[in-house]
């Protein structure tokens, strides 16, 4: 094999491109088009003073057209497709960024909400105080920190269906497209006492349990 032979230098491995860079560079572009647009103007106009003691005796009915206006046409064309192709990459990038986020808050509501087994034997705090344990005994749901109490009575409730309802509800103010916090409350409507959502935002008032 001849040594003289100019070699093959291996072929770089390429990178996805950066659409920051693209859009620098279209922008270089329509700078050029549009300096080559105002050197057109500036020459036509120069042209025109020239010929404007100029007679035409006939004009044919098919008039070509000058060739400073004919490039003209070109780069404007140009600069209008230029445009477009910046505007639908901003709309594809914001989209994108927006499809992103919906997905990652989707992702995280739903671990966050998500109940496991490691999940269901953890303790439940108080959603009236935010600071104290709840506790079921005796047919009985109560705080140990605040005056939260809820009598059973004879219903088959315990914690864990509490702690279900709590997710339902806060799932079901979210669906409302409400971005406050929801706020906890007991009151006591014809001689029952019950655990409330509230939100003035969006005035949700329902019964958790």
């Amino acid at each position: 094999m001849d040594s003289s032979r100019p070699r093959r230098d291996p072929i770089k491995s390429r990178r996805r491109p950066d659409w920051r860079e693209e859009i620098k560079v279209e922008s270089a572009v329509r700078d050029i088009i549009s300096d080559e647009l105002q050197k057109l103007k500036q020459h036509g106009d120069e042209k025109e003073n020239q010929e404007a003691d100029m007679i035409w005796e006939y004009q044919g009915p098919q008039t070509a057209k000058p060739v400073e206006t004919e490039s003209e046409d070109i780069l404007l064309e140009m600069e209008r497709l230029l445009y477009e192709d910046l505007r639908d990459e901003a709309i594809r990038i914001e989209v994108e960024a927006l499809d992103e986020e919906d997905e990652y808050l989707a992702q995280a509501f739903l671990e966050h909400m998500q109940l496991t087994d490691k999940e269901a034997n953890a303790n439940l705090w108080c959603p009236v105080c935010k600071q104290g344990e709840l506790r079921e005994t005796h047919n009985l749901i109560y705080c140990t920190m605040c005056k939260l109490r809820l009598d059973l009575g004879e219903d088959k409730i315990n914690l864990e269906f509490l702690r279900e309802r709590l997710a339902n509800v806060h799932m079901d103010h979210l669906d409302r497209g409400c971005k406050s916090a929801p706020k906890f409350c007991l009151q006591t409507m014809f001689e029952l006492t019950a655990l409330y959502i509230q939100c003035k935002e969006c005035n949700t008032f329902d019964v958790v349990i």
